[in-house]
This record gives C-alpha cells, structure tokens and sequence, in this order.
C-alpha cells in the first residue's frame, strides 16, 4: 500500500506464567532492543501476535478498572452527599466499602489465587453491591430516628441503639434473602467449564458474603461508636405517587401495554448473536492490534486462516479446486504454491534471451588478461585516435580534449596505474557479465530444492502435506469469519486453526453462560419460594428482571452491540444484581400492609440512590479500554436503569394489581 514495504520478524517468547503478566519480560525486551536500535527515519518498527495481544488485553483491563475505581468513587461520593446528605453515613459506607474490598481481595487470593480479565470487574461491582446494603440499612435507621410526637428525637444512648435495632429487623430479612439470592446466582458461575466466569462466580458470591456480614456488624458498630447520623429523613418523599396511583388503579392498560412492548422487545432481542473472536474484546487501538488489522487488510499475514492436511497435490486437485471456488476464500496455499508459477513459460523465454546474449557475453568470458605491453599499446592507440578525430560541436570537442588528456596524464604514470585503472574500471562489469551468463542458465526448481526449514512446515513425516486458506473478507466481522469457517468445514469438516478453536471456546461461553444462567433462575426461584411462600409473590420479583433481560438485548441490538465472550455474563447478572431490589419492594410492600406509607418509607429512596451509585460504578466501566470490560459496562448501566424503572414504578404497580386488599383509591394515595 502506498509503496510501503513489509518484512516480517517471527519471534518465539517464553512464558511465565508465575508472573502477574505472563510475557511482560518478553515485551520489554523486544521494546528495549527496537529502542536501542538505530533506524532510518522511514522505518518503524511494531509488535504483533499473540503474546503481545495478551500482554496489552491484560494491561488495558487493568487500565480500565483503575479509571473505572476513581471514576465510580468520585460518583459515589458525589450522589451520596446529594441523597442522603448525612457526613457520618458518607463515612460508614466508604468505610465499609474500603473495608470489603480489601477483605473480598484477600478471599480471592485465598480461593482462586489471582484476578483475571473477568473477575477483575468485581472489584468496581463491589461498589454498585455493598453500597445496596448500606443504603437500604441506613436510610432505614434514619427512618427510625424520626422525631416524636413532642417534636424531638431522643438523643440517649438507648434511643440510638433501639433504632439500630428497628432497622436490623426490618430490612435485615431483606439483605439476607438479597445475599442469598444474589450469592446463588453469582455461584452458578462456579460449575461451569469457563474459567474466567467460575472465578468471577467463586469471588462474586464471597464478595456479598463479605458485604452482608459487614452491613450487620460495622455500620451498628459505627453509629453506636459515633452516635446517630443528621436526621434528614422526608416522610414525604415519594417517587411519583400520584402516576403510580393513576396506574395502579387501570391494570388492564397496564398489563396490555407492558405485554406489546415485551413482545416487540422480545422480536428485537432474538436478532442479537454472539460474536466469539477474541479480537472483540481488545483495545482496537492498542499497537497490537492496529498493526495486526493492518497485516490483514494487505493480505501479508493473518492469524485466522485454516489449516488442513491432504495427501498429495494430484490426488486432492479437486478438492483444491473447489476450495478455490469458495467466495469466502481468497487463496488456497498448498506446498507447490511455494515453487515459482510458470516455470515452463519462463524458461522458454530466458532460452530465448541467452540465445541473443550469449554471443556478447561468451567471447567476453573467454578473453585473456591483456599484458601490461600489449595494455600500453591499446591505450596509446586510442589517444593517437582521440587526437585525430574532429567535432564541429563545442560541447564534444572539449569532452574530447579532456579525455585525451586524461589518458595521456595514465599514460605518463606508467605500466603500474595502466593495471590498476583497467581493473577499477572493468572487474565490476565482468562479474555483472558473468552474474547474467548463470542467471541465464535456470533450470527447473523442485519442491526438494526448497529449503529444509521451510520443506519441513509444508511436509509431514508421514507425507502428508499442509494447506492454507485464507479468507476473503475483512474477518474482524464475525458474521464474515462465521461464513468462512461454515463454506470450508462444509467441504472439509477436519480444517482446524484460529476459527475453529476461538469458535469452540465460543461454544464452550455460551453453554457455561446458559448452565450458570438456569443455576441462577432455580436456585433464586427456590430461596424465594421458601421465604416468601407464595408463587404469586416470587413470579413478582422476576418480573422485572426478565422484562430487563429482553430489553437489554433488544437495546443491545439496536446500537449494534453483539454479546461476546466477556458481556454475556451480564444477562446472568442482571438476576443476581436485579433481585435485590426486587425482594426489597415486595418485603417492604408486605410488611407496610398497605401501598400510602410503602411509598413514603425509605425503602424507593434507597433503590434509587442504590441504583444511581451502581449505575456510576457499571458506567465507569465504559471508559475502559478494554472492550469486553466497556461493553460489560454500557449493557449492565442500561440494565441498572430499567431494573430502577421496572422494579420503583412498574412491580409496585403489578403489586397493587396482585393484592387489591392492599390498593388504596387513587385520590388516598395522590393526596396522601
């Protein structure tokens, strides 16, 4: 392209993988030898290839939780000053979160022994899921420090520890059916034959163990340390009371509504596929990969081709040939690729120009060294002829002085400068002379003239020859690479290489996803079955999280975001994170008895702001570099906000439906 040249260094690294980053020793070293090398100014140097994609794969994960951590910390402080504006509560739920994530760290450590690409992202869910519970914990408490009837609230010590324990009752059913669930869910991870997504799973369910346990122990220590938090509750706050009410009270719009949005959503959704190339989950921008785009897109090198073995080139030419009519492949390799095309008619063709020089070179290559007399003599000649010899033009007449005199001056300083000046001045064209005589005289190239290293990569020991075929179209498509790995398996189901195995890794994700995903489902329904004892109930809380789960995929489709191998975890999360809210509203709507005073209590402020401070910390996840971690990020904020929408207005709503004993009139609830 553009004249740019391309040559190619192959390098073999090792690996260690005691290391925090495997081939960090073997990408510094190449950085230094480039940097230490003097080049021209046109030469640039870039490193490609497996180990330096995963050197810098790791490097930008890591990159992206840093920024993910600062930016979800400066949210989270930022939203909980605005929502709760208590100093002290501020202080307890960092306090805790500093306190959880060190001790979730030390449990990993402890379990799977190290983070990787996947499970590195709980360190940021961690902020999103601890401050669920201290949320719903606090807020609560601070419900219980209400003023009483005089007015004031009872500053003694007892007073404090008796709200401590009012808000450990009533949500503390809750936080520990949310952590059973949400732990349930995360550990059906652990089954699963994806090593990343088991670790997640093992690290994600200690993690809400850690969180729970925290929630019940430092927080009640806190406040009875430090004494109570600035009483700010407002009994009359309410998210949307009266559009809710106006709702509640026309369930059939409501459910005919809910239920076409579903079904359009649902059609939208299943246009979603699963894109399994790992190339969808690096930094496009990265050195590693702009360079690895740039090898493909100029048909030098490509690490998605496939391989097959045959048995001879005259036994397989049909096949050969109907691999070469694919349209999805560009070029079939086989072993006589490497021998020169057309041998036949290049070899007449140098016939024929050996045949017209050979009559100049010949005589040339047969002459004799001239003795140092008979050098003398031509030279003398050819001056006396220099000096006879007339120009009319100017310009040739002076060339020929100057040459004369030239020659005279080799002339005067004897035999010895003749010698020297007739071998700096002919050795040169008699060796070009001789270098033409045996180019001249090719012969046919075999494929056993070829040279060992690269005869032994063609040929296998038992004869059986190595084939290539690359693609056709740009292969960082999916639905591209899919249709190539169809059109050549089609015809040789045995090809194998870099599409065939990220493909069976590909299927091996979507089965650990979809057994992890139905783990979740029963071991949820069943906690829930067993606290709330009512199917009606339970089908409730999972009403959100599906309705979230379709529109999720569908959202995802409609930005052209396909699944891949790191944000498919999120349609598994969405029950493990979405669940505890869920739980939450029907605890708090059961024990209230009535809908009034469910939505003036504390508990839709604390989904809000729980959900607000999750949505910062999945969205800081976006900035990540790294794009399975961005793409986890962008799915999971639009899944935190439908869960809020779904979970505050619409399951209070279907509650409402489901239990008209507890519906109060829409005028009662709109003036209450």
């Amino acid at each position: 392209r553009d004249g740019t040249q391309y040559q190619l260094i192959i390098l073999k690294g090792y690996t260690d993988h005691n290391q925090e980053q495997p081939n960090a020793v073997t990408i510094e070293n190449i950085r230094k030898v480039i940097a230490q090398t003097r080049l021209d100014t046109d030469v640039q140097v870039r490193v490609t290839g497996e180990i330096a994609l995963e050197f810098e794969e790791i490097a930008a994960a890591k990159e992206g939780v840093k920024i993910a951590g600062v930016v979800s910390l400066a949210l989270l402080v930022l939203l909980l000053s605005l929502g709760v504006r208590s100093f002290r509560i501020i202080v307890v739920s960092l306090v805790l979160l500093l306190v959880g994530i060190v001790w979730t760290s030390a449990y990993a450590l402890l379990t799977v022994g190290e983070y990787n690409t996947l499970s590195l992202i709980f360190l940021v869910m961690f902020f999103g899921l601890g401050i669920d519970f201290v949320l719903h914990f606090c807020l609560r408490y601070q419900e219980a420090l209400l003023p009483s009837s005089d007015g004031k609230v009872a500053q003694v010590k007892q007073a404090n520890l008796a709200a401590l324990n009012v808000a450990t009752v009533s949500v503390g059913r809750a936080i520990v059916l949310c952590t059973a669930t949400t732990a349930l869910g995360f550990l059906g991870f652990f089954p699963t034959d994806y090593k990343g997504l088991a670790d997640l799973g093992v690290i994600s369910s200690g993690g809400m163990v850690i969180a729970a346990f925290l929630t019940f122990t430092l927080i009640p220590a806190f406040f009875a340390m430090f004494g109570p938090p600035r009483r700010n509750f407002d009994p009359n706050f309410s998210l949307g009371r009266a559009w809710i009410s106006n709702l509640v009270n026309h369930p059939r719009k409501v459910l005919s509504t809910l239920i076409f949005a579903a079904m359009g959503a649902s059609y939208v959704a299943s246009q979603t596929y699963f894109d399994f190339s790992v190339l969808a989950l690096r930094d496009p921008d990265s050195q590693s990969m702009s360079t690895l785009r740039e090898l493909q897109q100029e048909g030098v090198v490509t690490d998605y081709s496939l391989s097959l073995l045959t048995r001879s080139q005259i036994d397989d030419a049909g096949l050969v040939a109907q691999l070469k009519a694919l349209p999805s492949v560009k070029e079939v390799r086989t072993p006589e690729s490497f021998l020169p095309k057309t041998q036949t008619d290049n070899l007449e063709l140098l016939d024929d120009i050996q045949s017209l020089l050979w009559s100049a070179i010949e005589p040339v290559r047969q002459a004799q060294t001239p003795s140092k007399d008979q050098l003398q003599q031509t030279v003398l000649s050819t001056v006396e002829s220099l000096h006879a010899a007339t120009y009319t033009q100017p310009e040739l007449a002076a060339a020929n002085q100057r040459l004369r005199l030239s020659m005279a001056a080799l002339l005067a300083d004897g035999q010895e400068a003749l010698v020297q000046w007739q071998t700096g001045a002919l050795v040169n064209l008699l060796e070009e002379l001789a270098w033409l005589r045996r180019a001249l005289a090719v012969e046919q190239v075999e494929f056993s003239q070829l040279p060992k290293s690269l005869r032994s990569r063609l040929v296998g020991v038992d004869g059986s020859l190595h084939t290539v075929l690359l693609p056709a179209d740009d292969i960082s498509n999916v639905e591209s690479l899919k249709v190539f790995l169809a059109d050549v398996r089609g015809i040789v189901p045995e090809a194998t290489g870099r599409p065939v195995i990220e493909w069976g890794v590909g299927e091996i994700v979507v089965g650990a996803f979809t057994q992890a995903l139905l783990f979740a489902l029963l071991s949820i329904a069943l906690v829930l079955l067993l606290v709330l004892r009512s199917v009606l109930n339970a089908a409730l809380v999972f009403a959100p999280l599906f309705l979230t789960a379709i529109f999720v995929l569908a959202i995802a489709v409609v930005i052209g975001m396909p699944l891949n191998m790191a944000n498919i975890l999120v349609v598994p999360l969405i029950f493990g994170l979405g669940v505890d809210n869920g739980i939450h509203v029907v605890e708090r709507f059961l024990h209230n008895k009535d809908f009034a005073s469910f939505m003036r209590s504390s508990t839709p402020r604390a989904i809000l702001l729980s959900s607000m401070t999750t949505l910062g910390a999945f969205a800081s996840l976006s900035l990540s570099p790294h794009q399975g971690t961005a793409s986890i990020g962008v799915l999971l904020s639009i899944a935190v906000v439908l869960l809020l929408v779904f979970t505050v207005f619409l399951l209070p709503i279907l509650l409402g439906i489901a239990h008209p004993a507890r519906k109060v009139v829409a005028d009662d609830l709109s003036q209450s």
